[in-house]
């Protein structure tokens, strides 16, 4: 039977005059329950990474390249999964527009704009404002979600959270980073590129001289902070993604945009300063390390949650 539908999908695929724009070659490299995802799609999404790989001999280039069109698929096979997963769930995440119009509420906020304002932004981008209800809802449903199925999960340990403070004061010399950010909030998933773009834009932009604090007040949906400083923080008080970027930094430098649960970032570091090693034997001591904790209890329950939804659905990859 399951062979059956799969020639059906692909007899679909071809003959559609809604996949028009795809050529009769386009290669259906996975099949997730009545959903499938091309090689054009993946390449589409590759193409941020292709300038990075230019450099490369053309053997390493292949290679590095095939990785990432994998990488992208298994990302690719996940998001349509959880998607499908939320489809399941619906009724239980029972999502109102109370709640819709709070999240839209705080969306216009944080951008400092009236209900007006962001009408026009999304009419300027081709989008309804009920699209844009229905893309907050489909967001909100993910995330409430996350926490039935992964967060519900998690529960702080003292000792864990002790040996991960231990387990940093042993791995690394201590200081302080002094630094500041831009945050960009892409509107969804397919959004994620675009807004990779725009960050990688304005960061060469700042490296050519334009001024950060500047660009942090025009650009940056963090309006909670001036110029987008941060002020000076220890390990354990940053989400890890953002901390292991900003630790790479030398004083002066702009990282490339860097993602984390909020969107994606461009950091400068300004300064560094040593500091006194801590002590992990208090509550106040390790307990700064909650974050990090969550961080990884996240990314491996999440795992387990999408490796038990790949095994229960039908998942054929050809790539």
């Amino acid at each position: 039977m399951r062979y059956f539908f799969k020639l059906l999908l692909l007899s679909a695929f071809i003959a559609s005059p809604a996949l028009g724009q795809r050529t009769l070659s386009d290669k259906i490299v996975a099949i997730i329950e009545e959903d499938i995802i091309t090689l054009s799609e993946l390449e589409e999404k590759a193409s941020p990474f292709v300038d990075s790989l230019k450099s490369l001999p053309p053997e390493e280039f292949q290679k590095s390249y095939q990785a990432a069109l994998k990488k992208i698929l298994d990302e690719s096979i996940a998001e349509k999964l959880i998607d499908a997963a939320v489809k399941e769930n619906r009724q239980q995440l029972n999502i109102s527009e109370t709640e819709i119009d709070q999240a839209i509420n705080e969306v216009q906020r944080m951008n400092n704009l009236s209900q007006a304002q962001l009408q026009a932004a999304l009419y300027a981008q081709g989008m309804t404002w009920n699209e844009y209800r229905e893309q907050i809802k489909a967001q909100m449903e993910r995330s409430r979600l996350m926490q039935m199925k992964v967060q519900s999960k998690i529960q702080f340990n003292d000792s864990e959270l002790k040996q991960m403070c231990q387990e940093a004061q042993s791995d690394q010399k201590q200081y302080k980073t002094c630094a500041a950010h831009i945050l960009f909030v892409p509107k969804d998933t397919n959004d994620l590129e675009n807004t990779r773009k725009k960050a990688n834009k304005l960061r060469t932009e700042i490296i050519k001289g334009a001024n950060f604090s500047t660009y942090a007040d025009k650009y940056s949906a963090d309006r909670a902070t001036k110029g987008g400083a941060l002020g000076c923080f220890s390990s354990g008080d940053m989400v890890q993604e953002f901390e292991d970027a900003a630790a790479k930094l030398q004083p002066g430098e702009v990282s490339a945009p860097v993602q984390t649960q909020f969107g994606l970032h461009l950091i400068k570091v300004y300064e560094r300063i040593e500091g006194d090693a801590v002590d992990c034997n208090t509550p106040a001591s390790y307990q700064r390390y909650q974050q990090q904790y969550f961080q990884k209890a996240m990314q491996t329950q999440t795992a387990i949650w999408l490796d038990e939804l790949r095994k229960t659905a039908h998942v054929e990859v050809f790539l």
